[in-house]
């Protein structure tokens, strides 16, 4: 969060449009039933102590905006995403990543 926040918008815009491609193909021709629940599991490849929300909400942020970019919902606002879940962090050493799952809720 720290480095996103005093980073460049261009470089920012940057790193969002490098996101979006790499999602491509998991969300292209995708499409959700709305309203959903989003949740995230971060798994860091380190031991360091590290601040879940900082990274979480970069990606959510991501993440939210290539799932209306590739059409699999209209809007991210609250009407269509009811929930956001951060569940704990899990050491996973050397294989860093977030793991995202969304739910349809009825």
């Amino acid at each position: 969060m720290n480095i996103y926040r005093n980073l460049h918008h261009y470089t920012n815009n940057q790193a969002k449009v490098i996101y979006r491609n790499l999602m491509f193909e998991q969300l292209h021709n995708v499409k959700i039933k709305t309203p959903i629940e989003i949740s995230f599991r971060y798994f860091k490849g380190t031991k360091r102590k590290s601040d879940k929300a900082n990274v979480l909400s970069i990606v959510e942020k991501f993440f939210c905006d290539a799932l209306i970019h590739y059409g699999c919902i209209e809007d991210d606002n609250d009407d269509i995403i009811k929930t956001t879940v951060y569940l704990p962090t899990v050491y996973d050493k050397g294989n860093a990543r977030v793991e995202i799952a969304v739910k349809e809720i009825k």
